[in-house]
């Protein structure tokens, strides 16, 4: 079946974006207390951590003992590691950029974005907007920072890394033969969903660029759904998201007041967290995309300061709280120092695009359901008790039918350890294969080629086990079948619930014993492992989804002859 996505994709949308990269952030932050020319390094535990450009001169180099770099360059300076060093430098590096450029975002410390064109147009030109920004960084800083200038969320950022600027009309062909990878990595784009996708793809072949741009879009949509196009869209250089026409929706801001104003930062954080929760979860509960962040902070004199920041990532609370700890750090330690002695009085987050978007309902189970959201923290504690194995949540992989469609797999993550104590883990998932063996008990289902969620973007909500056996009839009340072409036998007109053990529970499903179907039903048809027909799950079979007007639709499975009440759908 041919999905028409048509309406998804929407407008395919550019934008000239400019990226600001300073590729070793933390050594970049030494010229802040370090004057120019002064060889300077970063020493923890006896060891180089990071150098500046001077100090790289004389040979000194990451993981180099203290006291032979010393020998080495007798004039080095020696610094500790010093959070407000760096949101000094942070914040004067925004500053700098901002009065240049409007709509400064900041993906990370040492990476921002803008919209290049007007500044462009009104400057003289991409190449001297670029000229201009590395002078004023350099006298302002004595940061170093590369600049590229590219169309994408993908390829700015490639471009900054390699200085560029990259033409419009070459932008398919600049990242064709680059590979994927790196690429989301470099832009902030790389997730575990994304990790999982690229290593399917890379067995498939789908490396480079230009294997994503050379596939029909409906396909990787019908295949991967809205993570597929998004990866489309970036291999060509696009926007993401296309959004929906913009209509009146619920504006999202959370606000937190304090009754006597903060300035410690930690004390901020700490008081911030539920702040950050509440956000979070309600832009989930609207079914909002947060791909922006913005943060207001006002001080007792009523001065307002803000922020952008974006997030490409998974926006969970998490990740709100990392945005929060940069953004602070660079107030009440950076540039801005004084306008913050009195600490904050208020501080606001909010979404500043509240499109609605489609790709982002609420979902039953996995990552984005709001019961997974809200009881994490007590299954981790649980885990904690009993053992992290035992805990599993149910994980959506594809299969041969609904029951193997969902995975039951530890609710901790891949990667995170528990800490039972000082240096002792209780649970560590490394690798594909650790997963396996520590799931031993139960079967990992093949990944099947194919989605029941294609045939309109939903999954079942319910699944029966076993499936209930119904009848599909005619008008003439002769039995309905479906042949190796996906045709039905006769126009299918009513369905029955066959007698048996479970009529009961089907008649209580359906709410009656007959139901009339509608016209202009559609079988799914899947041949499976046509070469084993005594395999009754994985032989050919089909399914048809049936819509009920005010009530949950229902699926059936063609099987063997047999028709039978796989699973209904919420409403």
């Amino acid at each position: 079946m041919k999905l028409n996505v048509s309406w998804q994709l929407g407008k395919l949308a550019r934008m000239r974006r400019l990226v600001v990269y300073v590729p070793h952030w933390q050594t970049s932050s030494l010229t802040v207390d370090v004057p120019v020319g002064i060889p300077a390094a970063l020493i923890t535990q006896g060891r180089v951590k990071a150098v500046n450009y001077p100090a790289s001169k004389y040979g000194i180099e990451v993981g180099l003992n203290w006291r032979y770099a010393k020998q080495l360059c007798p004039e080095l300076i020696p610094l500790e590691p010093d959070p407000a060093r760096s949101a000094r430098a942070f914040s004067t590096l925004v500053e700098v950029v901002s009065e240049l450029m409007p709509q400064v975002e900041t993906i990370r410390p040492g990476m921002l974005w803008a919209p290049a064109s007007a500044p462009a147009k009104w400057i003289g030109g991409e190449e001297d907007l670029r000229r201009t920004l590395i002078e004023n960084l350099a006298e302002a800083t004595g940061i170093s920072a590369q600049i590229g200038i590219c169309d994408g969320p993908l390829g700015a950022p490639w471009a900054a890394r390699e200085e560029r600027i990259v033409a419009t009309q070459k932008v398919s062909a600049y990242l064709a033969e680059k590979p994927l990878k790196p690429l989301l990595k470099h832009a902030g784009f790389y997730t575990r969903q994304t990790e999982g996708l690229l290593s399917e793809w890379e067995d498939l072949g789908l490396i480079k660029c230009l294997d994503l741009q050379s596939l029909p879009v409906e396909t990787l949509y019908n295949r991967y759904g809205p993570e597929g196009k998004k990866l489309w869209l970036l291999a060509k250089g696009m926007e993401i998201p296309n959004r929906l026409p913009k209509t009146k929706q619920t504006k999202i801001v959370e606000e937190l007041s304090f009754e006597t104003p903060v300035n410690n930062l930690e004390t901020l954080l700490f008081a911030t967290r539920p702040l950050a929760e509440r956000f979070e979860k309600r832009n989930h509960h609207y079914g909002y995309l947060l791909e922006r962040l913005k943060i207001i902070a006002v001080t007792p004199s009523g001065s307002q300061h803000e922020a952008y920041w974006s997030l490409y990532g998974p926006a969970d609370t998490k990740a709100i709280i990392q945005r929060l700890r940069w953004q602070l750090e660079a107030w009440l330690q950076g540039q801005k120092i004084l306008d913050f002695r009195e600490g904050i009085s208020t501080l606001i987050l909010e979404n500043p695009e509240t499109d609605r978007g489609k790709e982002n309902p609420p979902t039953l189970w996995g990552k984005d359901s709001n019961q997974d959201r809200q009881t994490a923290q007590a299954i981790r504690k649980t885990a904690e008790l009993i053992g992290p194995e035992r805990i599993l949540k149910p994980k959506y992989v594809g299969g041969y039918d609904p029951r193997q469609a969902v995975l039951l797999e530890p609710m901790i993550a891949r990667g995170t350890a528990l800490q039972t104590g000082p240096g002792k883990t209780a649970f560590e998932i490394k690798t594909q294969k650790d997963r396996a063996k520590t799931m031993s008990e139960k079967p990992i289902f093949p990944k099947w080629p194919g989605s029941l969620k294609e045939i309109d973007g939903t999954w079942p909500a319910l699944v029966y086990e076993p499936p209930i056996p119904v009848g599909i009839y005619s008008e003439t009340e002769t039995a309905v079948s479906i042949n190796a072409l996906g045709e039905f036998s006769q126009t299918p007109v009513k369905l029955k619930i066959l007698p048996g053990e479970q009529a009961l529970l089907g008649k209580e499903i359906l709410g009656r014993s007959t139901l009339i179907l509608p016209t202009e039903l559609t079988p799914w048809l899947i041949w499976g492992q046509w070469w084993n027909p005594e395999n009754n799950l994985y032989g050919p079979r089909a399914y048809l989804k049936i819509p009920r007007e005010n009530q949950s639709d229902i699926l059936l499975c063609y099987r063997k002859g047999k028709w039978t009440l796989e699973a209904t759908y919420e409403n």
